[in-house]
This record gives structure tokens, C-alpha cells and sequence, in this order.
């Protein structure tokens, strides 16, 4: 599998959170990157209608910024 590399831009208490989940899985090595990569690949396999998915998601995490 190829990679493609991008770098984003999360809220502070999202970087804190992977930080603990890094820390947590110290045993497996495990890096941001590659649990980020987890999460997506999850998300995606277990997600019907990624499309409408995401922009639920989006539409909400967009509400609570700017609460």
C-alpha cells in the first residue's frame, strides 16, 4: 500500500487526547500518525455512506466551535 503524506490542523484538546491515546498504547509503538491512520481506516471500512457520514460529523463539530 502506498502512503500519501498531509499535514493537518487540530484543536488543541483533539492533540491533547491522540497524546494520551500515544502514551496509552506506548506497548504497541504506536505513533500519531499511525493512530490517525487507524482511525481513518476504520471509520471508512465500517462507514456506509462515508459522504453523508462526514457531513454530519462536520456540520456538528463546526456547531460546537463556534458555541
Amino acid at each position: 500500500m502506498t502512503t500519501e503524506r498531509f499535514g493537518v490542523s487540530v484543536p488543541e484538546e483533539i492533540a491533547e487526547k491522540l497524546e494520551e491515546l500515544v502514551d496509552e498504547c506506548d506497548d504497541l509503538g504506536a505513533t500519531r500518525s499511525e493512530i490517525i491512520s487507524a482511525v481513518l481506516a476504520a471509520y471508512f471500512q465500517t462507514c456506509d455512506d462515508s459522504t453523508a457520514r462526514t457531513r454530519v460529523v462536520l456540520k456538528r463539530y463546526r456547531t460546537k466551535k463556534n458555541e
